[in-house]
């Protein structure tokens, strides 16, 4: 069984103020699931809404306040917190947010 491991800082970076490190994709997953680390400065509007047809979207807060929308529904969490969106239609933001946000 191989493992693929990325400590602290490590990953590939992708953006700008607002970054996301990639830890797991697909390729090293069997397109189970993918895992980053996403730095979200205040007022990003994220992606648009989306869904994925095989995997589900998870965000762990890490630090400062994470707002998703959830099919219809707005809703924050503070860290320490876990969302799991089960294939829902969602998308993160971090609109209204006076500090940066770490999932």
């Amino acid at each position: 069984m191989e493992a693929t491991v990325h400590r602290r800082g490590e990953g590939e970076k992708i953006g700008g103020p607002t970054t996301v490190t990639i830890k797991a994709t697909g390729e090293e997953t069997n397109d189970s699931f993918y895992l980053g680390e996403v730095v979200i400065e205040p007022g990003f509007p994220g992606p648009p809404p989306h869904r994925h047809r095989r995997l589900h979207d998870m965000f762990y807060v890490l630090d400062g306040t994470l707002t998703m929308r959830l099919g219809m529904r707005r809703s924050s969490w503070s860290q320490p917190a876990l969302c799991a969106c089960r294939r829902a239609l969602s998308t993160p933001s971090a609109t209204g947010a006076m500090r940066r946000s770490k999932f």
